[in-house]
Parts: C-alpha cells; sequence; structure tokens
C-alpha cells in the first residue's frame, strides 16, 4: 500500500507534464535573453546551451515532482523547490560543467537570476491557467446555451 501512495506521488499528470515544459522552456528563453543582453560580447560556446538546456529540464521536471509531494505547506513545497534549484545550479553549473566561480558576487548574481527566472514563471503560468479557465468556462457557457436551445 504504502508502495502505491509513493508511486502515485512520483507520476505526473498530462497538465503537470505541460506546466512543467512552459516553465522549462520558459526558464531557457529568460536565462538566454539575460545573458546576450547582460553581456552581447560574449560568445556562449554550443555546449552551454545543451548543459543549460539539461539543467532547466531537470529542475522542470524535479519541481513538478515536489509539487506532487504531501507536504501540509505549500512555503515548505516552495522551499524545497527553491533549494533544489540553488542546489542544482550550483552543483552542477559551477561543480560539474564549470560556468562560474564559486564566489558571494556569483551567488548573488545567481540568486537574481533565479528571483527573475522565478518571477517571470509565475507570470507565464498565472496567464497559462487563466487562458486554460478562460476555455473552459466558454465551453461551459457554450453548453448551457446549447441545452437552452432544446
Amino acid at each position: 500500500m504504502k508502495i502505491k501512495k509513493a508511486v502515485k506521488h512520483l507520476t505526473l499528470s498530462k497538465n503537470q507534464v505541460r506546466n512543467a515544459l512552459t516553465m522549462i522552456c520558459t526558464s531557457f528563453t529568460v536565462v538566454v535573453v539575460l545573458l546576450s543582453t547582460l553581456d552581447p560580447a560574449t560568445s556562449l560556446p554550443p555546449s552551454f546551451f545543451v548543459q543549460f538546456f539539461s539543467c532547466t529540464t531537470f529542475i522542470g521536471f524535479l519541481s513538478a515532482l515536489i509539487s506532487n509531494l504531501p507536504f501540509s505547506s505549500q512555503l515548505l513545497t516552495t522551499l524545497l523547490q527553491i533549494a533544489v534549484n540553488v542546489l542544482i545550479l550550483f552543483g552542477l553549473g559551477a561543480g560539474i560543467f564549470g560556468w562560474y566561480a564559486l564566489t558571494l558576487k556569483n551567488g548573488l548574481i545567481l540568486v537574481v537570476f533565479m528571483g527573475l527566472v522565478y518571477y517571470i514563471n509565475d507570470l507565464m503560468m498565472t496567464w497559462q491557467i487563466r487562458s486554460t479557465a478562460e476555455k473552459i468556462n466558454q465551453a461551459i457557457e457554450k453548453r448551457r446555451q446549447e441545452e437552452g436551445d432544446n
């Protein structure tokens, strides 16, 4: 019985996968645009983009799985997601891929980037949820009108 509960928390619905993919693509795009805008003279190697997309994909699906865990507090879920983001970006970004040195300055820059990406992702998800809700409401209204015509 415990295994079924654990597996339930480790599976994602179509909607959760769609939301994760939106978050992954938004995160990737925002960071690439920020990097290109802030330092246009710097040319990043193609391997960076593959590595970074791997990181955003990993973060996106881990965040979706974390949101499935049965925590009693949304704050705890959010803090765990942020901790995972930091560990992945510091561990993979600085440790394995060598994108930057682990310094206080780089840490602060990373936190600012994460904040911007989190905020923009939140806006995108809010927009997507509102759009979906609007489509559902339109479908309900259409069904009501069709039932009223009968």
